[in-house]
């Protein structure tokens, strides 16, 4: 597998690409669109920038409402996940769902979003001016749709009872 997108969902989510035989490397916050006071995921965006890239796979980070989040917040986070899941598959790619305590538990990572960070940093010194914004600010969804993306790289089974 050399092409694999790594996706952390969510309005101030993420899609992250790494090419592991060019090397290629790509980052982008996720396409978002108002529909009202509502924010949705801007699925044509997101579908032309997974085709622009083509990955042998999709790896979207399974993750669910958090206790904090109202009820509205809560629905508007699911209809981003099952968003783009859809998308992903509709095109085509296998998409693979990841529990974020299993990669990064494997990456020796928490919730602790500044360890995100450093590590996606670590990882990847060149992705720095990906991973902050032009005013200087910290991107950590980039860091963390990356380091999704990199754990895959990881991986040594091509397929798993958790690939749709």
């Amino acid at each position: 597998m050399t092409k694999i997108v790594g996706i952390d969902p969510g309005v101030t989510g993420a899609l992250s690409f790494i090419d592991t035989d060019t090397k290629a490397l790509d980052l982008t916050d996720m396409p978002i669109t108002q529909f009202g006071k509502t924010k949705l995921v801007a699925g044509r965006e997101v579908a032309s920038w997974l085709s622009a890239r083509s990955p042998d796979l999709v790896v979207l980070e399974h993750v669910g409402p958090q206790p904090t989040d109202g009820k509205v917040g809560a629905f508007t986070f699911g209809g981003m996940f099952a968003s783009i899941y859809g998308i992903a598959d509709a095109l085509g790619y296998r998409v693979r769902l990841v529990r974020p305590q299993l990669w990064k538990t494997c990456l020796g990572l928490n919730k602790d979003k500044a360890r995100s960070m450093k590590r996606a940093l670590q990882l990847y010194p060149d992705a720095k001016p990906l991973l902050y914004g032009p005013r200087g600010g910290a991107k950590i969804d980039r860091a963390e749709a990356l380091l999704l993306a990199h754990w895959e790289t990881l991986q040594n089974a091509p397929t798993s009872t958790a690939v749709h």
